[in-house]
């Protein structure tokens, strides 16, 4: 069964698929994926958006999740985002308005 879920839905993680010297290096370099609809696992996802260590922890990723912060589609029993509509949310999320006099 497709369906999308918020984050606070009980799941597994569904995490990307990473080539063995990614594993080594611990580090995922996702390709092909800037256009929007393309769903990646949640840790390949947190890497897309935040680059090199500019983003949140991985605790922190998982409790955003946890708390709602972003959609997430679950087939299966794996969990998926789609980074287009991850920034969008979590720019919305995170922004704040500028304080008008």
């Amino acid at each position: 069964m497709v369906g999308i879920m918020k984050a606070n839905e009980n799941s597994n993680d569904g995490g990307a698929h990473v080539a063995p010297s990614e594993e080594q290096s611990g580090q995922i370099t996702p390709t092909n994926i800037s256009e929007p609809g393309r769903f990646l696992g949640l840790e390949a996802t947190r890497a897309y958006l935040f680059p090199g260590s500019s983003g949140p922890s991985k605790r922190s990723w998982s409790e955003w999740r946890t708390r709602g912060y972003f959609s997430v589609v679950k087939i299966g029993g794996r969990v998926f985002a789609d980074p287009s509509v991850v920034r969008a949310e979590l720019t919305e999320r995170f922004t704040v308005p500028a304080a008008t006099k």
